[in-house]
């Protein structure tokens, strides 16, 4: 997964939520990471377009990019 990086605006990621269809999310294009903080910690997000042209955000656990071995 992510292990501590900070995706940029235009990276290439794909999704992994640790089922054997991963792959069946296609590549996804990076809008922006960002980090909110709440008095009970912090929140990261990070915005991509899908392969079917919408916004999602996903935590950024669920995320790497495609020549990274999960």
């Amino acid at each position: 997964m992510s292990k501590g990086y900070t995706f940029n605006t235009g990276e290439i990621v794909v999704v992994n939520i640790q089922v054997e269809t991963d792959e069946n999310y296609g590549l996804w294009l990076v809008i922006e990471h960002r980090a909110r903080n709440y008095p009970d910690g912090m929140l990261e997000e990070v915005d991509c377009l899908s392969p079917m042209g919408q916004v999602i955000a996903w935590s950024p656990r669920y995320l790497s990019y495609p020549d990274q071995k999960v």
